[in-house]
């Protein structure tokens, strides 16, 4: 889409209408991810902003799920989105998408606020692509294989939710544990410093042990 810092469509030209499609691979029982991603959403409609204030003129659609917007100003970024940009949101489930000979678009879709069939041609598909746990983790904690949920975070139970510790001396922030958004992840990241700096000060007891009379003096 950004070529040379220019927004551009597969002729080289500028696009004059862009679909965001949310979801896209999450909350999809289909493919093993029942979860939301948590930051699909506002990321979406930040992009479109960001798009029509490049561009104008551009018609820019959202398809999405349902919205869901639990970040503080996350609501008046949307009602921003509706309002000043002319951003149209679209309630419905995508089916396909065809390229016609002069590889334009057609997303084929449920609307689900009217109960029908419905389409929408247009020059560019950008994918809300949901957020996926690493499997390469294991290779680095292979012990705690049996502590992944069946969504491939690590699971709750085996960490202390006050102390994000699971007693062993392993702390978990992050994403590692479900999908977070940046400023949580940086929020438990200081917060799991301070832990860690807390854990390693604390007193070490060690056992007396009693040696043998032969080493006595």
């Amino acid at each position: 889409m950004f070529i040379n810092n220019s927004i551009l469509n597969a002729q080289g030209k500028p696009p004059e209408k862009v679909a965001f499609i949310h979801c896209v691979g999450s909350r999809d029982i289909k493919v093993g991810s029942e979860f939301c991603s948590a930051n699909c959403c506002i990321t979406g409609i930040k992009q479109a902003i960001e798009l029509k204030e490049k561009l104008p003129r551009l018609g820019v659609y959202c398809l999405y799920m349902d919205l869901r917007l639990g970040g503080r100003f996350f609501e008046d970024c949307y009602k921003t989105a509706q309002i000043k940009y002319k951003i149209q949101f679209i309630r419905g489930r995508l089916s396909e998408t065809n390229e016609n000979p002069d590889r334009t678009l057609v997303l084929r879709y449920e609307d689900t606020l009217a109960g029908r069939p419905a389409k929408l041609t247009v020059d560019l598909v950008v994918l809300l692509v949901g957020m996926q746990p690493d499997p390469s983790i294991l290779q680095l904690l292979p012990e705690i294989d049996e502590q992944v949920g069946s969504d491939g975070f690590f699971g709750t139970g085996m960490i202390d939710p006050a102390s994000k510790h699971t007693g062993n001396g392993l702390f978990f922030a992050g994403s590692c544990t479900g999908p977070k958004s940046i400023p949580q992840s940086t929020d438990e990241a200081a917060d799991i410093a301070f832990r860690i700096d807390e854990y390693l000060k604390k007193e070490v007891h060690i056992e007396k042990t009693l040696l043998h009379d032969r080493f006595r003096v």
